[in-house]
């Protein structure tokens, strides 16, 4: 149940947002000044304080020690002990609506970013970490769009930064934007945890001061040709997956969630099936490309064997 719980998170924020209607192209709170609610929490941010057991667990607090202002975060992993689990201390930018059910996983969380046009290159910020045994803190970062007509939501970029070991003083970072799809977001979303998939009671992640960089490059560098029919099954994948698409496709370039290109399969075909046996489980982004090398398709995956 451990592992179960951030991938559950993170998995309901690339499949679960909805459509926005007005914009912005800041990060709301970003340097966590304002706080709000009972149990208190970061304005313009969900944490899981409210979801544990009449609030009894408080795994997002502010701090007084920070790089500027009056408050930074500080998230902290920790045990339930009326469920028996531990949950990672964990910020969402936007807000996080919990639901619970009479069937397994009996609690489940819809997951809202913020509304976000701009098409920054990096992420910036503050940290440092205390960590656990040998546990990790990551941020995720996910820029998508909504399709009205398919009535889903695409990726346009996403970004990953890691933790992996202590850091006893406030550290600047930056976390590598990488844009996987043509066109402008309307949406962003930045998870942040005290922990990775295993957490660990009592590690703790400060977090001050984060802002988008980088300006409206990216995407327009990459070369980007008319989008095409596409569709992956199944998915989550198993052993195989197709990508079946209406016109031949050179290249399919498959990335990780930290932006690592693992695969690049050359197909000049319209259906093609790949074997997953190199791919551990998680989730996976990929660009089509059409026989000129310009992207026409993109999307994303999940591997659960």
């Amino acid at each position: 149940m451990k592992t179960f719980f951030l991938r559950i998170l993170v998995w309901s924020i690339l499949m679960n947002s909805q459509p926005r209607i007005s914009f912005s192209q800041t990060i709301p709170n970003g340097d966590f000044e304002d706080w709000s609610g009972s149990p208190e929490k970061p304005l313009n941010w969900g944490t899981l304080n409210a979801t544990t057991p009449f609030g009894s667990v408080i795994t997002a607090t502010k701090t007084t020690d920070n790089t500027g202002g009056i408050y930074a975060m500080n998230l902290v992993s920790q045990n339930i002990p009326m469920v028996g689990t531990t949950i990672p201390g964990l910020a969402i930018c936007g807000s996080i609506k919990i639901k619970t059910t009479f069937t397994a996983p009996y609690i489940s969380y819809e997951i809202f970013g913020f509304p976000f046009e701009a098409l920054p290159t990096k992420l910036e910020g503050n940290w440092k970490y205390v960590p656990a045994g040998t546990d990790t803190a990551i941020i995720l970062i996910l820029l998508s769009k909504w399709d009205a007509i398919m009535q889903k939501r695409d990726t346009v970029a996403f970004g990953v930064k890691m933790i992996f070991s202590g850091i006893s003083n406030y550290t600047p970072f930056t976390a590598p934007i990488i844009h996987v799809a043509s066109g402008d977001p309307d949406t962003a979303m930045i998870l942040i945890s005290s922990s990775g998939r295993s957490p660990t009671v009592g590690s703790s992640l400060f977090v001050d001061d984060l802002k988008f960089t980088g300006g409206n490059v990216g995407v327009y560098e990459l070369q980007v040709a008319n989008s095409i029919q596409q569709r992956t099954y199944p998915n989550p994948a198993g052993d195989e997956i197709n990508f079946i698409t209406e016109q031949n496709i050179s290249e399919i370039i498959i990335y990780d969630v930290t932006g690592r290109q693992v695969e690049s399969l050359k197909s000049n075909i319209a259906n093609y099936k790949m074997q997953t046996e190199k791919l551990t489980n998680g989730i996976y982004f990929y660009q089509l490309l059409n026989s000129n090398y310009a992207i026409c398709g993109s999307g994303r995956f999940n591997v659960l064997r």
